[in-house]
């Protein structure tokens, strides 16, 4: 939707044809009305108006009026070219001079005299200027000629200032037409060279059949007029003798050019996005329309923005992304400022929510820069409410959060990490694979070939990142993807990703997973039937003990006994264990929890002869590590440490000492840090 090589970033318009704003005509009369001034001792003329209003394009559309009518010349000066060099005033004068020192006036030797004096005239006002020469075309005439008095050549006196002055004012007031002397960008100047260029304006701005014509930001000249003092608005208006103040562009047409830009910096299926997302009316009224100030923000927009939505477009929300580019490109300090409070951002902490007054609605970091950033406030707010829903009291529901991931908007800190550090942090890379996982999801084959593919480093990240999809569960998928999932636990690293606070393990993310799952039928019978379907299907007693246990949470305040279901659940999976144990122990992954229920649910002594195996004992023992994360409290800490389900080992083989015969019965078949773990724990019970 947007050609590159067609865009001029932030160029002024040259002519009429360019006009879309209909200036042009007041432009040329207004350029009109100053030639009909008596300019016999000369005239300075303002053109006023905020940065990027469109000064420069007046201008030009003035000087195309100016070189239609009888004037000697335009001479175009522009200082910020010269800014930072050492003599402003020499280059000023030095390109007046060589207006007259065109072909045109090769062969006048008057207008060549004034050309000369000129330069004199700079060289006194700024010895600087003694290093810039002006290109005489006609070889005949000796640049050292001058018209000063003979009487003064010939005594070896220096002319003086006054004497150079009178010379110029009689060579121009012997011009038959003015010279129109256009200066611009002098806001961009730097305090101490504004100063400058209004200085020799105000010394040669009574020169007769001079016209300067002026465009600035007044405020920032009156700024610099001033310095420090109140006296720059008086000191600008004895220079100035007729002022034009540019009108803003209309705020209708403003709205139109920004919705072509945004149009022009997203695709069409972003931009379909964009006008379909229900905050689409608040975020431009109460955010784009106040940012967007001028059409050079406009064009600032649509040059900068375009790499980042190449980019990201399609990575995140466009609407948030849109907010966040206005942001970045017409408040960097405010978006900076928020780019340090992700954090924050997601909502206080309960410590903040219940120690807060009663008109705390925003987290003390939030709360710092709506102080800091009086004159946004209202900007700010409606950033917050609008695009990070999270920030205001203590945050969004478990689902809302979820909707937002789902969204892909940056209120989710991770798709604002994604913004801010331009590439995907590893929970949005899940998050990520996950989705593609939910639309596979619809069919059995390609939900189990996309979970394949899955690595098995991260694949309790992805399973777990499916939650967030929960809302979106059907009671067709649930079976299949359930069974795809159980039957993938073995995968997953025993020490698996550090997730959430506590750090889920793989048993919990999938029970959490499968739970969701479950709860797409709300009818429990049927769901008893989608059960007993996906317990059929499942190829270890590990997954069939997750299932239970994902069954159990629906009777969360019953015991388990009490429940049918549950109860006829737990004995089908005693018996069907009994009687024929696992063959491929391996994918026995929870092996010391699925044997310490059965040792509770019927007599231990069944488990003896299963045990004697060593190969069991084993598998029983290396199953029962786990990673306990560090908790995230106020002291941090807690450790990562690797500890064992000791109450299931001492439910399975009977007691402490009867968990250390196995140890010695397995040898070297179980991890050598399990013995040590179990050695420990053994030593420390006997302590106690």
């Amino acid at each position: 939707m947007f050609a590159l090589d067609k865009f001029l970033p932030d160029e002024p318009i040259t002519s009429a044809r360019e006009d879309l704003l209909d200036r042009a005509d007041s432009a040329h009369k207004f350029a009109q009305y100053i030639l009909r001034i008596n300019a016999s001792k000369g005239l300075v003329v303002g053109i006023q108006g905020p940065w990027g209003h469109g000064k420069t394009s007046y201008m030009n559309l003035m000087k195309e009026q100016f070189q239609q009518e009888s004037v000697h010349g335009v001479i175009e000066f522009n200082p910020w070219m010269f800014s930072g060099s050492e003599d402003l005033v020499g280059q000023f004068f030095a390109q007046i001079s060589a207006s007259f020192t065109s072909n045109n006036a090769a062969h006048d030797r008057r207008k060549l005299f004034l050309a000369q004096n000129l330069l004199r005239y700079a060289r006194i006002l700024s010895p600087l200027t003694k290093v810039i020469s002006i290109p005489l075309v006609s070889a005949g005439i000796e640049v050292a000629t001058n018209a000063l008095d003979e009487s003064v050549l010939n005594a070896g006196k220096s002319p003086s200032l006054a004497e150079v002055r009178g010379l110029i004012t009689e060579d121009l007031a012997r011009l038959e037409k003015p010279v129109v002397i256009l200066v611009d960008d002098i806001d961009r100047l730097s305090t101490s060279e504004i100063r400058e260029i209004f200085k020799f304006v105000r010394l040669t701005g009574n020169f007769p059949n001079l016209i300067y014509v002026l465009a600035f930001d007044r405020e920032r000249v009156e700024e610099a007029l001033s310095d420090g003092n109140p006296g720059g608005r008086a000191y600008l208006d004895k220079i100035l003798q007729l002022s034009y103040t540019v009108p803003r562009v209309p705020r209708e047409h403003l709205q139109k050019q920004l919705l072509q830009s945004l149009e022009e910096v997203t695709d069409e299926r972003s931009w379909n996005k964009i006008l379909q997302d229900p905050r689409i009316f608040d975020v431009f009224w109460e955010i784009l329309n106040p940012l967007f100030s001028s059409l050079r923000d406009v064009s600032r927009f649509e040059l900068a923005a375009r790499p980042v939505f190449q980019t990201l477009t399609r990575q995140m929300n466009p609407l948030d992304l849109v907010v966040l580019e206005s942001l970045k490109i017409l408040r960097p300090d405010l978006m900076s400022q928020l780019g340090r409070l992700r954090g924050e951002l997601g909502g206080m902490t309960n410590e903040q929510f219940f120690s807060r007054s009663e008109t705390e609605v925003w987290p003390i970091g939030i709360r710092n820069i709506l102080e800091r950033f009086p004159d946004d406030q209202q900007l700010l707010t409606a950033v917050l409410d609008r695009i990070f829903a999270a920030a205001r009291g203590q945050g969004l529901s478990g689902e809302d959060s979820s909707q937002l991931l789902r969204d892909r908007r940056v209120g989710a800190s991770r798709f604002f990490s994604l913004y801010l550090e331009g590439v995907p942090d590893s929970d949005l890379r899940a998050f990520s694979c996950s989705k593609q996982l939910f639309v596979a999801m619809n069919d059995a084959s390609s939900f189990s070939s996309e979970l394949g593919m899955v690595a098995d480093d991260d694949l309790q990240d992805v399973v777990g990142e499916l939650r967030n999809f929960r809302a979106e569960f059907s009671v067709d998928t649930a079976v299949p993807a359930s069974i795809a999932i159980l039957n993938s636990v073995h995968r997953m690293p025993w020490n698996g990703p550090d997730r959430g606070l506590l750090g889920a393990t793989r048993e919990q993310t999938v029970r959490g997973v499968v739970r969701d799952l479950l709860a797409a039928e709300s009818e429990p019978s049927c769901r008893q039937h989608m059960v007993d379907s996906i317990w059929r299907s499942l190829t270890s007693y590990s997954s069939k003990f997750v299932l239970w246990r994902a069954m159990s949470s629906f009777y969360s305040f019953q015991e388990f006994s009490e429940v049918e279901v549950l109860r006829e659940l737990a004995e089908r999976l005693c018996n069907e264990f009994l009687t024929e144990p696992p063959a491929d122990r391996e994918s026995e992954w929870d092996a010391a929890r699925v044997l310490a229920f059965i040792a509770t649910v019927r007599e231990p002594s069944l488990l003896s002869p299963i045990l004697a195996n060593p190969e069991v004992s084993a598998q029983v023992l290396n199953s029962a590590r786990f990673i306990q994360r560090p908790c995230q409290s106020v002291t941090r800490e807690t450790d990562e440490r690797t500890h064992l389900q000791w109450n299931s080992l001492v439910a399975v083989f009977g007691t402490s000492q009867g968990v250390l015969d196995a140890v010695d019965t397995a040898g070297d078949l179980i991890d050598e840090e399990v013995a040590q773990l179990a050695q420990r724990i053994a030593e420390s019970e006997q302590l106690a």
